[in-house]
């Protein structure tokens, strides 16, 4: 149970605790033992979503875990510094599940990234942040009750949380912040921003650092995605970070409010953002040994409808596609259906070459593990690779299987979208409903999908759904005591 609302006690579920779980921080090249102990009433399933590791770790569809029992996965960390997140991921389940709040957020370090000075004190200047909306009744109880439309294009709520708090708040004291965001909501494309209409630098995306940070003033952040941005607050003044909506072609307004930073009056210098973060070796398309299409689509009408990859629904016992070991491919993907969907790809990550025949900007240009386009790749031995369409309800009519892509701007609109930003905070408009930010122009994609240190870190997770006392996390030794996954944020000690 949680108290979102003062006075209002919201049933939930979480992990380690009521709502959501612990941040867990992971070392490139450690090896990690997860025991899961479902305390739920119901099966689930826990995925590590972007991690590259053996498809019986995978924690995905195939994976359940019974009422009463407890699974140990372990696996190698074999990713570049990055933001993760785990959630449930069982069959039919997973967009209630992860509404109720079986998700965490996870932090993968290595010593190419400590090496460039960039903000990394958690809870200082370093922080995560899961962004979500939530719908709470009068009664207090948050229902998962998905509608017509809920089940085609994803349930949205109507209050904004960041980590599982409502109108948040951060107390900065260094000159420069870094927010490690993830969208863990079911259905809501967040387009995101500052108040003040202030730029920020992109530093990461899915699948770690990019190769030199991006100036924007918004940034698209769809289903299961992440980013990694640095905010300059050295001017001293308040911001939020905002979803901000589109009223017309000509106006946008502040829709959810999620994250104010309140700077003190005496900030720490941080040090200053290097020129260059990472070197990513070039997507060379001739480098692919295949060609693959997927055309997204969805068949029927109403309730009766359901989503479709190359006319194919989901099978759990089929494999639909063969990828030969070891070999780099470009998978070209057509969404024909009238939604926007996510794309990712279990245990392997992949370029972007392109959107609708046009290369995609330097924000774009990094690892990704969602999110695709014209995709290029590389797959591994001892590995079950699936690919999924991330608008989590969409998990309920289709499941899992290979394709999807989320339509983005072009360059122009984005660079229109940024101007209808300034223009908003300047005037005061009306706020409407998510769902009129989803458009669904039928764009083709394609991408490029590619490619020991003797430690061990022992995890210890477990799910609820009543009231309870938390187990300690361990994660580790000099976190020990520390809010694993801070509610109020900048007035937890973390």
């Amino acid at each position: 149970v949680s108290e979102f609302i003062a006075g209002l006690k919201t049933p939930t579920k979480g992990i380690n605790g009521a709502f959501l779980g612990p941040v867990m921080r992971m070392n490139a090249g450690e090896n990690v033992r997860m025991n899961v102990t479902n305390s739920l009433r119901e099966q689930t399933t826990l995925h590590w979503h972007g991690f590259h590791l053996p498809a019986h770790a995978d924690g995905g569809p195939h994976q359940v875990i019974n009422p009463a029992t407890t699974w140990s996965p372990q696996f190698e960390v074999r990713q570049k510094a990055s933001t993760m997140w785990y959630h449930s991921h069982l069959m039919g389940k997973t967009a209630e599940q992860v509404w109720a709040g079986i998700a965490g957020m996870i932090i993968v370090q290595d010593e190419e990234a400590k090496a460039l000075g960039l903000p990394s004190t958690y809870g200082v200047d370093d922080i995560p942040v899961a962004l979500q909306d939530r719908t709470i009744l009068a009664n207090g109880t948050m229902p998962y009750a998905p509608n017509m439309h809920d089940n085609m294009m994803g349930l949205t709520g109507n209050i904004p949380m960041a980590n599982g708090t409502i109108g948040a708040v951060f107390d900065v004291t260094t000159s420069l912040v870094r927010l490690r965001l993830l969208n863990g909501a079911n259905g809501s494309i967040y387009s995101i921003g500052f108040s003040d209409g202030r730029s920020f630098k992109k530093i990461a995306s899915d699948g770690g650092l990019l190769a030199q940070p991006v100036e924007m003033e918004i940034m698209y952040l769809a289903p299961g995605e992440r980013a990694e941005i640095i905010v300059d607050m050295s001017d001293g003044k308040e911001t939020t970070l905002t979803h901000f909506v589109r009223l017309s072609q000509s106006e946008a307004s502040p829709q959810f409010a999620f994250l104010n930073l309140k700077p003190a009056a005496n900030l720490t210098t941080s040090n200053p953002l290097p020129a260059k973060l990472a070197t990513l070796a070039p997507a060379i398309a001739s480098e692919a040994k295949n060609t693959r299409r997927f055309v997204l689509d969805m068949r029927g009408m109403m309730m009766m409808g359901r989503f479709t990859i190359n006319d194919t629904q989901m099978d759990m016992n089929v494999i639909n596609e063969a990828v030969p070991v070891n070999t780099t491919e470009i998978w070209e993907l057509e969404n024909r259906s009238r939604m926007s969907h996510p794309f990712h790809v279990h245990n392997t990550q992949f370029r972007i070459l392109d959107r609708d025949g046009s290369p995609v900007g330097p924000a774009e240009q990094g690892r990704e593990v969602r999110e695709a386009i014209n995709l290029l790749g590389g797959f591994d031995a001892g590995q079950l690779t699936g690919s999924r369409q991330e608008v989590v309800e969409g998990r309920r009519v289709i499941g899992d299987r290979a394709g999807g892509n989320l339509p983005r701007p072009s360059g122009d609109q984005r660079d229109a979208d940024a101007a209808l930003v300034h223009r908003a905070l300047k005037t005061s408009k009306r706020a409407v409903g998510v769902e009129e930010l989803v458009t669904v122009p039928a764009f083709v994609v394609r991408a490029v999908v590619g490619g020991k240190q003797d430690k061990r870190l022992l995890v210890d997770l477990q799910f609820f759904d009543q009231p309870h006392q938390s187990p300690h996390v361990g994660v580790h030794p000099a976190d020990h005591g520390r809010v694993p996954f801070f509610r109020k944020i900048g007035r937890a000690h973390v």
